[in-house]
Parts: structure tokens; sequence; C-alpha cells
């Protein structure tokens, strides 16, 4: 595929090396909104939209209004990527957004909906979870865990909102608690805790590097050829394509 990078933050530099290791050529650089026009555009088999959360919005409408598939990965902008779902599945053009690219913490998401359903069945189980990363961090919490929080939430009969400020009193019983902390050079690690009087059950999940991310991004992208719609990571896992 001719590829567009949109943003050229760590990300994009990393999906750059992982689809020209995989054949494909990046033939255009995108670093300001403005840039995204028909003469820059041509061409383009596919786009991969990692700005930031002022840009991403608009980077996303105009991609798609200009029918090119898009992968998008920005976070910190849920109404833009919702109003990118809907433009996306209006013009049928290939679209697929995630907060995380990597497989196991997708398949990770999908392990924590599961356990959810089953310690929720049991009132002494309590669930909250914790996320650290790098000092570089743009965001608290992450678009991962926001996501962790969603699988929680979505599966809980107890839980229905979210916390994540300091607590300085009791946490009431409807509330998840999911705290976050930033420093050194920690890429990304997120724990879900079922905690009761009798025992401790901890879900986590590291990063290794951008390196993962990147590789399941560029793998969604090829499994996103020919697709029309709105995509979710959970379509490309189920998907029996994409095991070839």
């Amino acid at each position: 595929m001719k590829i567009a990078l949109v943003g050229y933050g760590k990300m994009n530099q990393a999906i750059e090396a992982a689809a020209v290791a995989r054949g494909h050529e990046v033939v255009a650089t995108i670093t300001d909104t403005a840039q995204i026009n028909d003469t820059v555009l041509e061409d383009i088999d596919l786009a991969f939209e990692f700005s930031t959360r002022e840009s991403a919005p608009e980077n996303m409408r105009l991609l798609i209004q200009a029918d090119i598939p898009t992968i998008a990965g920005s976070t910190g902008c849920e109404d833009g990527v919702e109003a990118a779902r809907r433009f996306a599945d209006e013009k049928g053009v290939g679209f697929l957004w995630s907060a995380n690219f990597s497989i196991g913490v997708n398949l990770f998401w999908e392990v924590v909906g599961e356990a959810t359903k089953k310690f929720d069945r049991f009132a002494e189980y309590d669930v909250f979870g914790h996320e650290s990363h790098h000092r570089h961090k743009q965001d608290s919490p992450s678009g991962t865990a926001l996501q962790t929080v969603n699988a929680i939430l979505e599966n809980s009969s107890r839980k229905d909102t979210l916390v994540t400020d300091k607590l300085d009193r009791k946490p009431a019983e409807n509330e998840l608690h999911f705290s976050s902390v930033r420093g050194g050079s920690v890429p990304g690690h997120h724990v879900v805790t079922f905690d009761s009087p009798f025992n401790t059950v901890e879900i986590a999940q590291t990063a290794r590097g951008s390196a993962e991310f990147a590789t399941g991004a560029v793998l969604v992208a090829e499994w996103l050829e020919g697709k029309t719609g709105n995509y979710t990571m959970a379509d490309f896992l189920h998907d029996s394509s994409s095991s070839s």
C-alpha cells in the first residue's frame, strides 16, 4: 500500500518502520491539518492518523471526506472519534480507531470484561485499577486505561461511575476508582484488581515498546484494505481472515 502518515510523533515513526518492513511505501508525511488536500492525498491507499487531540477530529473528517481509508489512534477526542465513525459509515470509507493497537492489550480487555462478569456475582469482591506511563505521556488517564474502564463498567452491575481523581473520602459503592501515575521511562502498565477479604486477583499487562503497537496497526491496515465503513479491533481479532 501507499501510505500517508498524519502526525509524525513516536507512534507514526514506529508505524513507518513497521510498514516499510512489511513492503509498504510511505509517500506522504502530514504534520499540519492544512496539508490534507487532494494533491497530497493523490494515489494514497490508506492513512494512519496519530496526531493530537486538538487536530485529530478535523484530520479524520478530511481523510474520510477524501475517501481515504484510515487507521486512527489519537486519544482524548472521543466526540471527534464518534463523529468520524458515523461519517465513515455514511461515506462507506474504511475506518478503524483504537486507543491501543497491541493485540495483547485488546485480548487483555476481553479477559478483563469476562473476569468482571464472573466476580460481579460475588459481593465480597470489589474492583479497581491503576496505570503507569512514562513522564512524556500527554494524557491522563490514557486511552488504554479508559478502554479498560469501559470493559469493567460494561460488565458490572455494581459499578457505573468512573473516578480518576485522588480520593480523600470513602468511594461510593457504584464508583470505580482507576488511578494514574506518570514518571520515568515506563512504556505502559495497566492492572485491574479484584479484591476481597479472602484473596486478591490481579490481571495486568505491561507494554515493551512502541514496535508492538506499530506492528499491530499495520496488520490492522492490511486487514482493512477493501473494507467499507467503521470497524473496531474486536472485528479484526474475531475475523478469521486476520490470522491468515
